[in-house]
């Protein structure tokens, strides 16, 4: 007849899974869902395991997630080496993920600006009060994350040729993954945008 296992039956299946399990490296069992997603988090090697900083040039799209240095959950700082025409320029810098989370460094109005969206729930901005100068200029946004739990807060401060120019809380930051099938592209955003505020198709691709 069939029915639950008798005790010592059950115990023996247990011993039986430990030996099997340690025979074919099966430990440690890992119970953890979102934190697999983010391969530091998990103890996972990644491609650019190592690696303190990466370069791309303008026109460089469709960077995978894994493709480039992991920006979550840690300090960090994004540069570009700009060069401003006459009369200004306009649209993305960089962006990485899309309008269901993700971040942007980019240009409006000529003023220099970043945004981190939060799940499309909340979207942290910080813009520039001032257009950026014409001719060549170097542009950061500085993260100093506060530290603790995956997702934690951090300050977020925009500079322009080395000189701070505006600052702003990011209260919460995407902890694990950015999106399955968004990308980081540099000088524009393609597929969905992390914010609307830089506009639609071409007006989303850097002048400068």
């Amino acid at each position: 007849m069939g029915g639950a296992p008798a005790a010592d039956g059950l115990a023996e299946m247990k011993e039986l899974f430990i030996i099997e399990a340690a025979k074919y490296n099966v430990f440690p069992i890992d119970d953890r869902t979102g934190e697999r997603f983010n391969a530091t988090i998990a103890g996972r090697p990644e491609l650019q395991s190592g690696r303190p900083t990466q370069g791309f040039g303008q026109g460089m799209s469709l960077r995978t997630e894994n493709t480039v240095l992991n920006v979550k959950n840690r300090s960090h700082v994004i540069s570009a080496q700009l060069r401003i025409p006459d009369g200004g320029a306009s649209g993305v810098l960089i962006a990485q993920g899309g309008r269901f989370s993700g971040w942007a460094l980019y240009v409006i109005g000529g003023r220099l600006g970043y945004s981190h969206n939060w799940f499309s729930s909340e979207i942290y901005a910080v813009s520039a009060p001032n257009p950026l100068p014409g001719g060549d200029v170097s542009v950061q946004h500085q993260f100093d994350l506060d530290g603790g739990h995956p997702g934690a807060a951090g300050t977020g401060a925009l500079l322009g040729n080395g000189e701070a120019v505006a600052e702003g809380r990011i209260e919460k930051t995407v902890p694990f993954v950015f999106f399955a099938d968004e990308t980081m592209d540099i000088g524009r955003d393609t597929a969905s945008p992390v914010i609307d505020d830089y506009g639609p198709g071409a007006e989303k691709v850097f002048t400068g």
